[in-house]
């Protein structure tokens, strides 16, 4: 297992949504933790070449402070980023 952290810093705001690099999965599996300091709709995006990333049907939710939820259904190598409303304060990614 491995978890990536990323701060505010680290996600780039584009066409409106604040989007963090992605992280390349090892299992079939992650635990996504995202923290907010105000209302926000966070996306989870995946993609199998780490450039064209698409949403993730019901991992799209709105979250106020902390939101933290599991994605199910990856297949190893495959890649996840996080896309958000509002610049995240942090943001985990268990895989």
């Amino acid at each position: 297992m491995s978890i990536k952290t990323f701060s505010n810093s680290d996600f780039q705001l584009v066409n409106g949504l604040y989007i963090s690099s992605g992280v390349c999965i090892e299992k079939d599996g992650a635990a996504v933790q995202v923290v907010t300091t105000a209302e926000a709709t966070v996306t989870v995006q995946r993609a199998v070449n780490a450039k064209d990333f698409t949403p993730i049907a019901d991992f799209s939710t709105k979250i106020n402070g902390v939101g933290e939820f599991s994605v199910s259904g990856c297949l190893p190598g495959q890649w996840l980023r996080i896309a958000s409303t509002l610049a995240p304060v942090s943001c985990n990614i268990l895989t």
